[in-house]
């Protein structure tokens, strides 16, 4: 979330956690596949205009991870509980 948050481009594994927070603004390869992650970054190095959008997007996904946010989360939590 903190690469995110200052709107660089995230390449990541498939993961479940990382596809919890990235959604469809990240770029995924499959976990231990060498093959994929080189791939996707011949992807993103060939395609610069992604880029940029990729920025954008990252950008607007990461403010939703502030602490403000964790806190009202973890109250209503705590308080249905």
């Amino acid at each position: 979330a903190e690469a995110m948050a200052l709107g660089l481009p995230c390449l990541v594994s498939d993961i479940a956690t990382f596809q919890e927070i990235g959604k469809n603004n990240v770029f995924y390869f499959k976990v231990g596949n060498k093959k994929d992650l080189i791939q996707q970054l011949k992807y993103i190095i060939e395609n610069p205009n992604i880029l940029e959008t990729s920025t954008q997007k990252v950008k607007k996904e990461a403010k939703k991870f502030t602490k403000a946010n964790y806190v009202k989360q973890l109250m209503t939590i705590y308080n249905n509980a």
